[in-house]
C-alpha cells in the first residue's frame, strides 16, 4: 500500500503455442503465481484472453478505442461474486 492505493507490478507476455496465441501474466513479487491465458476472440480492436480454471481474472480484454488509447479489463469471480475492474492507458 501506498497513500491507501494498492501498487503491484506484473510481467506479461504473449507466444504462440501449438496453433493458439497465449498470454503469459506474472505478478512481480514473492510469491510468483504465473497463470496462462488463451486468446479466444479476436476483431480489428478487441483481444480476448481467457482462462476459466483461474478465478479471478478468468478473462482479461484488451481494446483499441482510439488510436493513441487502450482501454483493458480484467473479470471473473471473486468468493462466487463477479468482479471487472477497468484500465486506461494513454500513449504519449
Amino acid at each position: 500500500m501506498r497513500n491507501q492505493d494498492t501498487v503491484f507490478a506484473e510481467r506479461r507476455k504473449i507466444y504462440e503455442e501449438n496453433n493458439k496465441i497465449k498470454l503469459y501474466v506474472e505478478t512481480v513479487g514473492p510469491e510468483l503465481n504465473p497463470v496462462v491465458f488463451t486468446l479466444k476472440k479476436d476483431a480489428e480492436y478487441m483481444f480476448a484472453f481467457e482462462n476459466p480454471r483461474n478465478e479471478f481474472p478468468s478473462q482479461i480484454v484488451y481494446t483499441n478505442p482510439e488510436r493513441k488509447k487502450i482501454k483493458a479489463w480484467v473479470a471473473g469471480f471473486i468468493g462466487g461474486i463477479p468482479q471487472k475492474q477497468e484500465f486506461y492507458f494513454v500513449r504519449e
